[in-house]
């Protein structure tokens, strides 16, 4: 009768023990740099630090392929000439990017590399630019044929994107569902939880925001000057965006989506919102004066009183 009772309290003690360990799991966060920003990984579970390590190789790897400053990578062999177009999964973001400059009707043009190298160098003159501008044109793209001669690739307004859903991607593959990866101005998001995302001050510092939005298995990406820096050009002008935008930001079911629509709501401002709709997304466009535009199914939670909604 005593070993009974003895065998029944131990078992008792190790199910309430094993309760609290599947009740509770902890919350791990991971930060570190990549693609020219700082990354952070915030996922729930046991045993975690592995899996957010090879998330954050799983985007080390799409720079590695995708950054058109690293001589080895795909887009640099690319934009060296030939009829070489990368891997598969290059492939598949460069065919997105095609997508969307089709969508756009090219104002978002993953061929803006010549554009790009020109604004590198200080006070550009418009003849460099008007050269530039001449091999700007997404249309010409073909990976079946060679690259034209002179035209260079830039994913710079779509990988990063990319990159936060392969991570995520990873990250569910390894048993993991409630996710949220920070990149810069690129939140992804996966799982079943309500994630706070905040949406940036575009006139204050880094880290002040302006409201906050409920995400629920969807990413969210903001393109802006201040983020950008003054280097953020129409494809179709060659000129830097000046159109009174202080922040355009995109609610979309992938990064890679988000990351691209949202640099082509900046360049359209408010009038660009059926147009981002119309590829799936939701946006929100904070202009210089503090007025806020926004898709009607998009529920922002405005917290700064220097900002206020208007009705299109």
């Amino acid at each position: 009768m005593r070993l009974r009772i003895v065998l029944y309290f131990i078992v008792t003690v190790f199910l309430v023990m094993g309760l609290w360990i599947i009740k509770d799991p902890v919350e791990y966060v991971k930060s570190g740099t990549a693609m020219d920003t700082v990354v952070s990984i915030r996922v729930r579970g046991w045993g975690m630090r592995e899996k957010v390590e090879g998330a954050l190789e799983r985007i080390a790897g799409v720079e590695s392929r995708m950054s058109k400053t690293i001589a080895s990578s795909d887009v640099s062999r690319i934009n060296n000439g030939g009829s070489y177009w990368g891997g598969s999964e290059t492939l598949r973001v460069i065919n997105r990017g095609i997508y969307f400059g089709g969508e756009s009707g090219g104002v978002f043009d993953i061929s803006i590399g010549p554009l790009m190298d020109v604004y590198a160098s200080s006070n550009p003159s418009k003849e460099d630019i008007s050269e530039a501008l001449a091999l700007v044109d997404y249309s010409k793209l073909d990976p079946s044929k060679p690259i034209p001669k002179g035209m260079k690739v830039d994913l710079g307004g779509i990988a990063k994107g990319y990159a936060g859903d392969e991570a995520a991607f990873y990250l569910r593959q390894n048993g993991i569902s409630d996710i949220i990866i920070s990149l810069g101005g690129d939140v992804i998001t996966s799982g079943s939880r309500t994630w706070k995302v905040g949406i940036q001050n575009p006139f204050a510092e880094s880290g002040e925001i302006m409201g906050t939005l409920d995400i629920i298995n969807k990413s969210v990406a903001t393109s802006g000057a201040y983020e950008r820096g003054a280097h953020i050009i129409d494809p179709r002008s060659g000129k830097v965006v000046d159109n009174g935008v202080a922040s355009a930001t995109v609610i979309a079911s992938t990064g890679m989506d988000a990351d691209a629509m949202a640099t082509m709501l900046y360049i359209l401002g408010s009038e660009g919102l059926p147009t981002v709709e119309k590829c799936g997304g939701k946006g929100i466009v904070i202009m210089n004066d503090g007025a806020v535009y926004m898709s009607q199914s998009v529920e922002l939670t405005i917290s700064n009183k220097a900002f206020k909604k208007v009705e299109l």
